[in-house]
């Protein structure tokens, strides 16, 4: 199929084809396009198979060790996509928090309305949680990842504008 975007129109008739395989970001396994990936594609963003199964499998496995009064409160196990860190999906290309830590995101600047200040210059910067990604170091460390360090090196964040 090469290149696809699933939320791209234009790119949908590649899915018509078959048969027809997606890899899988974790695990690099190819999975089939079918109608259960085709349907979790359409709901969210990113989709991993493998992660998804594990996560089935730890879901069933904890509710089998529950108690039958807190299966009867419907208590979930399932991860919250916006509590987990994007360091904790180890995709390929995506800095390590090893590497983040190595670079001075403490003195990377951010623009606000025309000024530069520092990173430590934020509020509960030095308290904040790299691996948090509700945290603003985290946000920070996140984009720093994806990003690289030259570019990190070269630039300035613009939060606000």
């Amino acid at each position: 199929m090469g290149y696809y975007i699933h939320s791209c129109q234009k790119m949908r008739y590649k899915g018509t084809y078959r048969p027809q395989y997606i890899l899988d970001p974790e695990s690099y396994t190819w999975d089939p396009l079918d109608g259960e990936l085709s349907k979790k594609l359409d709901e969210r963003p990113y989709v991993s198979l493998s992660r998804d199964r594990k996560l089935a499998s730890q879901k069933k496995s904890s509710q089998d060790a529950s108690t039958a009064a807190e299966a009867s409160q419907g208590k979930e196990t399932e991860e919250n996509d916006e509590e987990m860190s994007l360091f904790d999906l180890h995709m390929p290309g995506v800095l390590t928090v090893e590497e983040v830590q190595a670079l001075d995101l403490d003195h990377w600047f951010l623009l606000v309305h025309g000024s530069f200040l520092e990173m430590t210059d934020l509020v509960n910067w030095e308290t904040s949680d790299i691996k948090n990604p509700q945290s603003i170091k985290g946000i920070i460390a996140e984009l720093a990842a994806v990003l690289g360090p030259k570019i990190v090196k070269n630039s300035a964040v613009v939060l606000f504008d």
